[in-house]
């Protein structure tokens, strides 16, 4: 079975009913008290390499498995996270169709880097995993060890655009041992995929978002534009919120490469693939190529980007008054002005002007007898 944590065999891989409760002990409790025990796994598991192809036949082309694009962020010393929360909505699903044996995963979560279970995340899910799932999008939480034991929550049908949100939250922690829920909810059904597991290892590193595949052999098979997580938030052992700078990841060589790219702030991580081309001719720099010392002369941006971001800067410093579609500036020396314009996509495309600083200027007084151009409002990047 193709687990978020890579291969393992069918036996070793539990669905728990929503709302249980997984003991140390193998026990599961189900809301109405019952309870019953899981056997212990009796086969190794196949854990996947981060961007590489795992599989017995090593001679054919290789194809995408394991992780593609991620960012993470790690704890120092003997510091490890206890909780994590964000959201994101649901892609389009896949252009593409999809055969047994390919799953595509996108998740938030922690992970540990030593010790016996190593994953615990919400998860969203395109393809048949050998258990559950289809041609179309569900979510359900995991929590999964080292290839002796899988564990996740009764799954639920979600739909493309649906408002989701991850959350996974440590409590009654002692001795190194906490009660872990982890929670995969549609805000926008209003239900969810949730259960609890007793676990004493720790979690040191924590995923603001990742893209996890096994067997796609076409960037078809990708959800267009890629997945967006926003509103991440952290917190350590003390119940102190965690400031992340997170390190972003392609893995190296995909095959077929899809244009993966990562970007990410302290509260976002944005995870692309199949963005589509990027529009031809859209950063012009329109105004004066000369001015007088001391003037104040202004300059737009000619661009056919709906939903752009601007940064303009002077001399390669960005212009804190420069982020929108214009700008006003004064110099006593020649410089060079430049544009960069993003596009939702996080592509970009920027032009450039040599400024020259020594004479009057008549378009420049033409600007200062005029009213002044109504702004356009900035889209932050």
């Amino acid at each position: 079975m193709i687990t978020p944590a890579g291969w393992y065999h069918r036996s070793c891989v539990h669905e728990v009913p929503n709302g249980a409760r997984v003991g140390r002990d193998r026990v599961v409790t189900r809301n109405d008290g019952t309870s019953y025990h899981v056997p212990e796994c009796m086969y190794p598991g196949r854990r996947s390499k981060t961007g590489q192809r795992i599989a017995e036949d090593r001679t054919t082309p290789p194809i995408n498995n394991g992780w593609m694009e991620w960012a993470q962020y790690s704890l120092s010393g003997d510091s490890r996270f206890r909780g994590l929360s964000a959201r994101w909505d649901t892609p389009s699903a896949p252009a593409g169709s999809y055969s047994t044996g390919q799953v595509y995963y996108t998740f938030p979560g922690l992970v540990s880097t030593t010790g016996h279970p190593y994953i615990i995340q919400p998860v969203l899910q395109y393809g048949n995993n050998g258990a559950f799932g289809g041609s179309y999008w569900v979510a359900a939480s995991w929590h999964c060890d080292d290839g002796s034991d899988c564990s996740y929550s009764t799954p639920i049908s979600v739909s493309a655009q649906d408002d989701m949100l991850g959350t996974v939250t440590a409590s009654d922690c002692q001795s190194g041992e906490c009660s872990w829920t982890i929670i995969t909810r549609d805000l926008t059904r209003e239900t969810q995929s949730t259960f609890v597991v007793t676990d004493v290892d720790q979690y040191p590193v924590a995923i603001g978002g990742a893209v996890e595949v096994y067997g796609l052999s076409a960037c078809s098979q990708y959800p267009s534009t890629g997945v967006f997580y926003s509103a991440l938030s952290l917190s350590d052992h003390n119940g102190q919120g965690v400031t992340p700078s997170w390190s972003t990841t392609v893995a190296a060589n995909p095959s077929p490469e899809c244009s993966f790219s990562v970007s990410a702030t302290t509260y976002t991580v944005d995870l692309y693939h199949n963005p589509p081309p990027p529009p031809t001719d859209w950063a012009t720099i329109v105004g004066p190529d000369e001015m007088k010392p001391e003037d104040t002369c202004y300059w737009y941006v000619s661009t056919n980007v709906g939903d752009a971001s601007i940064e303009w800067t002077v001399n390669e410093e960005v212009e804190p008054i420069g982020t929108d579609y214009e700008l006003w500036y004064s110099a006593s020396t020649s410089f060079t002005l430049k544009v960069l314009v993003w596009n939702e996509y996080g592509q970009h495309a920027n032009d450039e002007r040599s400024i020259s600083v020594s004479q009057g200027n008549e378009e420049c007084l033409q600007q200062r007898l005029l009213q002044r151009p109504a702004r356009r409002p900035a889209i932050p990047h």
